[in-house]
């Protein structure tokens, strides 16, 4: 975090999709609405990415991501899902232009370094 306290955004990507872990209370049929909403699993930081951040969004390689979206799936087998995740040293990061942290900010630049 700079100095003055606001927050840097950066690009953070690996290689190939991203599947993230994530939990909703949405059903097929339901109404998409806020209370139908999803929140994404996260973790504690490791290694380079707690200079960025506290927590981490839990990300899946694809085998795992699809048995983690199998509704027949239990909680327990769930939960040890999340030990199976893409490793934080798959990742590269780069700061961004502080502009990127509003999500109306729609330009190409938006993942080039700073």
């Amino acid at each position: 975090m700079p100095a003055d306290g606001t927050k840097q955004p950066h690009y953070i990507h690996g290689d190939g999709p991203l599947y993230f872990a994530a939990l909703t209370a949405w059903s097929p049929g339901e109404p998409l609405d806020a209370a139908h909403g999803f929140a994404i699993v996260t973790n504690d930081t490791m290694g380079g990415m707690v200079d960025i951040h506290v927590r981490r969004p839990v990300a899946l390689p694809p085998a795992i991501a699809q048995r983690w979206a199998d509704p027949a799936i239990s909680a327990a087998e769930a939960r040890d899902l999340l030990h199976e995740g893409v490793p934080e040293e798959a990742f590269t990061w780069h700061p961004v232009r502080q502009e990127v942290g509003n999500s109306q900010y729609q330009l190409p630049d938006a993942i080039e370094p700073i």
